[in-house]
């Protein structure tokens, strides 16, 4: 976290130099404007890029599996070699249930490539019951989870897992943002009990 802020106070530095050197001596400008911007980017833009693709492109820090693995199995997917890549996933959460990118690939395979939606509750149960402390990698699996369970109409099984994990210790943004699933499920069910 320091090195981020530290980052950032650096960027915001190199940016006002580069500002106010715009007219006086231009190379100047240059250089501390793409010092400005490696730190911005360093700091913001690329752990929300890391987050939004999901380790696939940008494996997780969890991930102990070496990119060129997940390569293969994306390769299969496209392919449309459903049953060898779910496979190849299996072995890998033979060996760690907690590889984020394993347990999305697989999930979703499950889900929308194989039609088994009971496999891939299961996998990400599997994922959320072991973990000891929550991070943002659990809420996006909680909320897979929920999505999951709506499709299927278990809307019962959405919201206790939503109030098992509002137990559990989340930062509070993560916290917030299941609070907000949870209620918009039990505000779909009360208007669902009135029709």
């Amino acid at each position: 976290m320091i090195y981020k802020i530290l980052l950032l106070v650096i960027g915001i530095f190199c940016f006002i130099i580069a500002a106010s050197a715009v007219t006086v001596f231009p190379p100047v400008t240059l250089i501390f404007g793409f010092a400005a911007g490696y730190c911005f980017l360093r700091t913001i833009f690329w752990p929300l890029a890391d987050r939004i693709s999901g380790g696939v492109y940008c494996p997780s820090s969890q991930n102990k599996m070496p990119t060129i693995m997940f390569d293969k199995i994306q390769a299969m997917i496209v392919k449309q070699e459903y049953k060898e890549a779910i496979s190849e996933l299996e072995k890998i959460l033979a060996e760690d249930v907690f590889n984020y990118t394993a347990v999305s690939m697989a999930s979703g395979l499950y889900m929308k490539k194989l039609m088994l939606p009971e496999k891939a509750l299961a996998c990400i149960k599997n994922y959320l019951n072991g973990r000891e402390k929550p991070g943002s990698d659990d809420v996006d699996m909680v909320l897979m989870f929920t999505d999951i369970c709506m499709e299927n109409g278990k809307h019962a099984l959405a919201v206790e897992t939503l109030e098992m994990e509002l137990a559990r210790k989340y930062a509070s943004a993560d916290k917030r943002l299941l609070q907000l699933r949870l209620d918009a499920l039990k505000n779909a069910d009360i208007s669902s009990a009135r029709n």
